[in-house]
This record gives structure tokens, C-alpha cells and sequence, in this order.
């Protein structure tokens, strides 16, 4: 007689990648429960064990991808002061993390419909833009606050862009790194021309 085995985080981790699956393909508005667990082969009452309810899975998978996104941000810029080189720095671990990762244009774009996570969402968003900011205002940005939002916004259309074509697009993250270049902060080289 095959002794069972339990593998009650195998299965939760099962779920989790059947949802970044199914999210990518279909959206997170079209993903139901019973789509999770089907993907994941499990029944659906493995799901409410891991998961109270679907809003709680939504958080989890959106925490999950924060968690390592910031991650790789943080062991990119770790020593460095903040600046210029250190927003390069962390532009180009956040893309790369994003391409890497594969399954996150839903989370990227879908995730500030679902109401449930909305405020986690924008939470975790502002930890990063928080960062720029402060790199915007070491390097002399007049409206660091401001335009540590927009900027964000532009990585995340960056990154979505670099989704849909499966790689790396070098000029577009050239030309959204020009927008914070030293040439182009305001009162540098570019405004004294």
C-alpha cells in the first residue's frame, strides 16, 4: 500500500503558478476559482485551504511578485547613494525582473481594477515611487514627487511593451532612461544650451 504524502505548500505554490498562468493568458477578470484549481490540478476545496476567497488569492499573487520585484530592486542599488545612477540602476532590475518573470502583464496592468487589492496595490507602488523620488531629488528635480510618478508609469508601459515582445527593447530603455539623464534634469547641461 503507497503511503500518501502531504504537500500542503506544493499545492498552494501549484495554485499560485496556475493563477500567474491563467492571468496572462485571460486576464484576472475572466479567472475564476475553479479555473485556478482545474490548471493547478486540485480540487477546488484545496483552494479555500490555502486561500479564503478569491480576493485573498488575487493579493497574494500581486505580494508575491512585489515582494521579488523589490527584492531585485533593492540587491541592485544596495551601497548605492541615491541619484541618477542609482534610478538607472534600479530601472534596468525592475525591467529585467519584469521580462523574467514572464507572467506579470496582468499583475502589471489588470491587478488596479480588482477593488479588493486596489489598496495594496497602490501601497506597494508608492514604496517604489518613493525611491525615484528620492533619486529625482538628490539629482535636483524640481517636482520630485510628481515626476517620480510619471516615471513610473513610464517603466510600467516599458515593461508591458518588453512582455508582448517576449525580450529585451534596448532603444525604448534608452529612451526612457534620457528622460532622467543628467542632460535632461532641469537646470543641467540640456536647459543651459
Amino acid at each position: 500500500m503507497k503511503k500518501r504524502v502531504r504537500d500542503p505548500e506544493g499545492k498552494r505554490l501549484s495554485l499560485l503558478q496556475a493563477g500567474l498562468h491563467l492571468a496572462d493568458q485571460f486576464g484576472l477578470a475572466n479567472m475564476s476559482v475553479n479555473d485556478v484549481a482545474a490548471e493547478a490540478g486540485v480540487g477546488k476545496g484545496s483552494f479555500y485551504v490555502h486561500f479564503p476567497d478569491r480576493a485573498a488569492f488575487m493579493l497574494e499573487l500581486h505580494r508575491g511578485f512585489h515582494d521579488e520585484l523589490t527584492g531585485r530592486v533593492r540587491e541592485a542599488t544596495s551601497g548605492m547613494s541615491p541619484g541618477l545612477d542609482r534610478l538607472a540602476a534600479a530601472t534596468t532590475a525592475y525591467l529585467d525582473t519584469c521580462l523574467r518573470e514572464g507572467n506579470v502583464r496582468a499583475l502589471l496592468l489588470d491587478m488596479r481594477s480588482e477593488m479588493q487589492v486596489a489598496e495594496e496595490v497602490a501601497a506597494r507602488a508608492a514604496q517604489i515611487t518613493r525611491l525615484v523620488e528620492q533619486d529625482l531629488r538628490a539629482a535636483g528635480w524640481p517636482d520630485p514627487g510628481p515626476a517620480a510618478r510619471l516615471y513610473m508609469s513610464m517603466c510600467t508601459d516599458t515593461a508591458v511593451a518588453e512582455l508582448r515582445r517576449g525580450r529585451r527593447d534596448n532603444t525604448l530603455r534608452r529612451s526612457l532612461l534620457r528622460f532622467v539623464s543628467r542632460d535632461s534634469v532641469p537646470g543641467g547641461r540640456a536647459a543651459r544650451r
